[in-house]
């Protein structure tokens, strides 16, 4: 999928999440977050941004950042700035890193703004595009997994969602399915979001057109952090 569609919403979803962590975690809460983060990096719609954030990940390991609001939010904040620079070598970012104090106001206003005003739940075509990137099948899969790692980022997105007007009937959706029966296959996975989408977003498109307007995004060649679309 193209990088510039999912990549903003993403970021907006995974910043709006860190900004929400407690100021003093308990050890639960601490165990909740890392794990929603570490399945990041085998859910992402595109392999060789995968690849790039284990390695960022193992520069930068979570463990360490777990404290406290302020230090999983900069954490966040660092791991973004190595996708950024990572995209300047490649001549595809020509925009400076704007400073921790700059996101942190930015996001402080977002989160607000987004529970009182947004008509569809932030994050939803990242998730789409997980969806419409995800193996056909489950015998796709080397091994198993990322399938158990997209169950697990599902099921905590539930619990962890930063937005409280969609926060509700998103987690009930979620924790009432069927995960592993539904990941079986992508059709299966498509349809069941779909109806998660509809639920929550009461000016929702139609089945096909919401899957039309996916399909425009895919890309078509085999690059790192391929930008061509369809």
């Amino acid at each position: 999928m193209d990088t510039r569609f999912w990549g903003p919403d993403g970021w907006h979803l995974l910043h709006s999440i860190a900004y929400t962590y407690p100021s003093n975690p308990n050890k639960t809460t601490r165990q909740k977050y890392k794990r929603f983060f570490n399945t990041v990096p085998y859910i992402l719609p595109c392999v060789y941004c995968r690849n790039s954030l284990h390695k960022f990940y193992k520069d930068l390991p979570i463990e360490n950042s777990l404290q406290n609001n302020n230090s999983l939010f900069e954490w966040l904040y660092k791991i973004h700035n190595k996708v950024n620079n990572k995209l300047t070598k490649q001549n595809l970012n020509c925009k400076t890193n704007p400073g921790l104090s700059k996101i942190r106001k930015f996001y402080k206003k977002y989160v607000v703004d987004n529970d009182k005003s947004c008509s569809e739940h932030p994050g939803i075509l990242f998730i789409y595009s997980i969806i419409f990137n995800y193996p056909l099948s489950k015998s796709d899969f080397i091994t198993n997994i990322r399938f158990n790692k997209h169950i697990t980022f599902l099921k905590l997105l539930a619990e962890l969602y930063p937005f409280d007007k969609f926060k509700k009937p998103y987690k009930k959706i979620i924790l009432e399915s069927d995960l592993k029966n539904i990941l079986i296959k992508r059709c299966h996975f498509k349809r069941w979001f779909y109806t998660v989408d509809k639920t929550i977003n009461n000016q929702c498109p139609s089945y096909k057109k919401r899957c039309e307007y996916m399909e425009l995004y895919r890309a078509n060649c085999k690059k790192k952090t391929c930008r061509k679309k369809t």
